[in-house]
């Protein structure tokens, strides 16, 4: 929060809790199934770094669905690119792009569907026009 939290510990771990349940509506199983897609479609690169990035650009998505609640499909992958921000978070073109498909899967798996396996991802990845320089927000 900041400098000076005078939260009480209860309160820091319920608003932890409130914020994860958010996140991670079917609770801590689903974060184990997205860190292991990310080690898998991602060997090289930190999972730590690419769930951060995942979580901000869930919390980007869910955070334009409060505000309306049928966007389109542009509208949401915009909303999920000014929250990663490849450029700032020095993520290649294909570590975003993994991360960008997750946050869809997965928010379709928060709706009921089931979590696609890496194969299907890689080849969903692969099969796509590729990332394209267009896709970023624009340079200040």
């Amino acid at each position: 929060m900041g400098l000076f939290d005078f939260r009480s510990p209860a309160q820091k771990r319920q608003d932890y809790e409130a914020y994860a349940a958010k996140i991670f509506p079917r609770g801590e199983q689903s974060q184990e199934e997205i860190r292991s897609l990310i080690a898998e479609l991602c060997p090289k690169s930190s999972v730590k770094w690419l769930m951060m990035t995942f979580i901000c650009g869930k919390e980007g998505v869910i955070r334009l669905r409060e505000k309306d609640p049928a966007p389109t499909h542009e509208a949401q992958r915009a909303a999920a690119l000014k929250r990663i921000n490849p450029r700032r978070s020095k993520l290649s073109p294909y570590e975003t792009q993994v991360v960008l498909e997750l946050v869809f899967a997965h928010l379709a798996a928060d709706a009921g569907q089931p979590l696609p396996k890496a194969q299907e991802l890689a080849a969903r990845l692969e099969s796509s026009d590729g990332f394209t320089e267009s896709l970023y927000l624009p340079k200040r």
